[in-house]
């Protein structure tokens, strides 16, 4: 059968409406409907156009809990609004200090890769780096060459040219290497070493041993890095759990106080310079709802619940609620399927329940 449903008018202090949602709208099922739309009618009437202020702690909560994964804990609701919201402001801001270390951490690591990475094709070259950059009549010059301009290199390096090039390695399109040659001959070789398309590669810094010393020292520090971030990730991981039971209670709080929040959406509020503020809530309850509502709020001033019973003054159409024997009221499902009935008409859901129990015995 189709539930009869009322229409109910909210208002109180501007300033009372979460205490009103909190406190009464939060037991009931009702569908609010525009206030703005429903009193036309009404002077100075405008929405509510504050920023819901729990969606990005709501954000946050929920960022803390992704880090979570396999932490069983029970929500804890010891904490009132305030205590709530200080406390992710202090996990957030521990939370981003870790977050700057970690970056800075991996930052620093990224350099190094970098380095290793111009350094790698040179390690099978024995001899000191740090040596060979101080010769003072000898100019060396690392750097890579086409596999086909290499094969000119080495005709060059036999009839035409004075210098010496050692080969680091080699991949499918690159030889990798170094040339050494004199000063008197380096603007000769440079420059057939130009016309070759040979590539300088620029080693930066004073690099110390061999080049596969050098490399292998700075994989130990970038493996000390790797610590380093996997300590600050193991320090974020223990501070959000000993914190997983106030941080699961405060989500499901917060989920709460942002959804009865944005029932401001569909609320007006009277613009008055004299007079106090109020709000306006307009929606449909079952008449059962709203008959305890009513008798909840009697002794609450400032709280006032209107039914309009004339639907002449209602511009909106009543929902429509099923309530039927639970014998039957898995068979609601099927009315569903194929669309709810209006509120002014006969709810099928009893005769589908019996319908379909013949045909099913039959069958």
């Amino acid at each position: 059968m189709i539930v009869k449903m009322k229409f109910l008018s909210i208002t109180g202090p501007r300033a009372d409406i979460d205490r009103m949602t909190n406190r009464y709208l939060s037991k009931y099922e009702m569908q609010l409907e525009n206030a703005l739309t429903e009193l036309k009618t009404v002077d100075n009437l405008m929405p509510f156009l504050e920023m819901n202020p729990y969606r990005d702690p709501l954000a946050k909560v929920t960022q803390f809990l992704g880090y979570m994964k396999d932490m069983p804990a029970e929500p804890s609701f010891d904490q009132s609004e305030d205590e709530i919201l200080e406390m992710i402001r202090s996990i957030n801001h521990d939370y981003m200090d870790l977050q700057q270390q970690k970056e800075e951490l991996k930052k620093k690591r990224e350099n190094i890769q970098a380095r290793m990475k111009v350094l790698e094709p040179f390690t099978s070259l024995d001899f000191d780096l740090h040596e060979i950059m101080q010769y003072k009549y000898i100019r060396t010059k690392f750097g890579k060459i086409n596999v086909d301009y290499y094969h000119r290199l080495e005709k060059a390096l036999l009839e035409d040219i004075d210098a010496l090039f050692l080969e680091g390695s080699r991949d499918a399109s690159y030889v990798y290497g170094v040339y050494f040659v004199s000063d008197a001959d380096a603007g000769k070789v440079d420059s057939i070493m130009r016309s070759l398309h040979f590539e300088k590669v620029d080693l930066l810094e004073d690099f110390g041993g061999t080049p596969l010393e050098a490399y292998r020292s700075l994989d130990k520090e970038v493996q000390n890095l790797t610590d380093e971030i996997q300590a600050v990730k193991d320090k974020r991981q223990e501070m959000f759990r000993k914190n997983a039971s106030r941080l699961l209670g405060a989500r499901i709080q917060l989920e709460r106080f942002s959804d009865n929040f944005d029932i401001r959406k569909f609320a007006a509020r009277t613009e008055t310079d004299e007079q106090e503020e109020y709000y306006i809530l307009c929606g449909w309850m079952s008449e059962s709802d709203a008959r305890a509502l009513r008798k909840e709020i009697e002794g609450d001033e400032n709280t006032f619940c209107i039914v309009e019973d004339n639907r002449g003054n209602i511009t909106s159409t009543p929902p429509t609620k099923m309530k039927n024997p639970g014998l039957f009221r898995p068979f609601e499902m099927y009315v569903e399927m194929y669309g709810l009935p209006s509120y002014n008409e006969l709810d099928p859901t009893i005769l589908i329940g019996i319908t379909y129990s013949i045909l099913f015995g039959f069958m």
